[in-house]
Parts: structure tokens; C-alpha cells; sequence
């Protein structure tokens, strides 16, 4: 979180960041932040996959799969 005080402009920062709340299990928080990256930068491949992984924990199928679509 430190970094967005830096910046807030890169998706690498957000990616980070949705990845440590994975590691707590924070599903809510990881997807936002995933979704941010990809919010910034549309062709961040790598939040791709890992936020449809998180969406899936949160249980939301359609999401996951538009997702990956």
C-alpha cells in the first residue's frame, strides 16, 4: 500500500497488492484490486487468470467465466 502513495498509476502495483490478500484469504479485496489493474491496463495479462481464480472462491461462476472469455 505504500507504493500507491508513490503512485497509483501502475498495474503492477494493484496486481501486488490483490496478491497478498490472496495469501489472507481476503477475496473481496484481492478482486478489486485485480480489477484495478486491469482497470489501468487492459492488457495486464497476468491478473487475468488470478482474478477469476478469486472469483471463484467468491463463488461468482458468471464472473470467473467472462473473465477467462
Amino acid at each position: 500500500q505504500a507504493a500507491l502513495k508513490i503512485s497509483d498509476h501502475y498495474p503492477q502495483i494493484y496486481h501486488n497488492l490483490a496478491n497478498t490478500y490472496v495469501a489472507q484469504k481476503n477475496w473481496e479485496l484481492a478482486a478489486a484490486n485485480y480489477k484495478k489493474a486491469l482497470e489501468l491496463n487492459p492488457q495486464f495479462e497476468p491478473a487475468y487468470p488470478r482474478l477469476a481464480l478469486v472469483l471463484i472462491e467468491l463463488k461468482d461462476w458468471e464472473a470467473a467465466e467472462n473473465v477467462l472469455a
